[in-house]
């Protein structure tokens, strides 16, 4: 297995997307199976194609970490460039400090039904009827 590894010197950021450029000379099918991670979360792989010598992976609503890691199980890594997107401001990590606000009367007292994956968090709220609604997508 070989593989690059980037690291954003200890800050974790939100990547969006992973452009990668190909060799064009030679040996462009080992790019095929690799996997791109942000953190230690899958982003993506990439699927072959010889007529193609870039691919842009999109990190599914974006994903927090520290780095960004190309993986290739099958055979030597050879890459030509990656480009990195997403927002460039640093991701703020808890403080975990208490927030004191007023109670919500008891038909706010809904049971959240989010159940979202490692590295992501709920973006979007809804309560009707005590039910209370999540999407998830978001990264903190």
């Amino acid at each position: 297995s070989s593989g690059i590894n980037a690291e954003y010197g200890g800050d974790n950021y939100v990547v969006e997307k992973i452009w990668i450029r190909n060799r064009v000379d030679c040996c462009s099918e080992r790019l095929d199976g690799v996997q791109v991670y942000v953190g230690d979360i899958l982003c993506g792989a990439v699927e072959y194609n010889p007529l193609k010598y870039s691919y842009m992976l999109i990190c599914e609503e974006g994903i927090v970490g520290d780095s960004v890691k190309i993986v290739n199980q099958q055979a030597s890594l050879t890459l030509c460039e990656v480009k990195v997107f997403g927002d460039d401001t640093p991701v703020i990590e808890s403080t975990d400090e208490e927030v004191i606000g007023d109670k919500s009367s008891t038909a706010d007292d809904a049971q959240s039904l989010a159940t979202c994956p490692v590295g992501y968090v709920d973006t979007y709220c809804e309560a009707q009827s005590g039910l209370v609604l999540f999407l998830c997508g978001g990264v903190c």
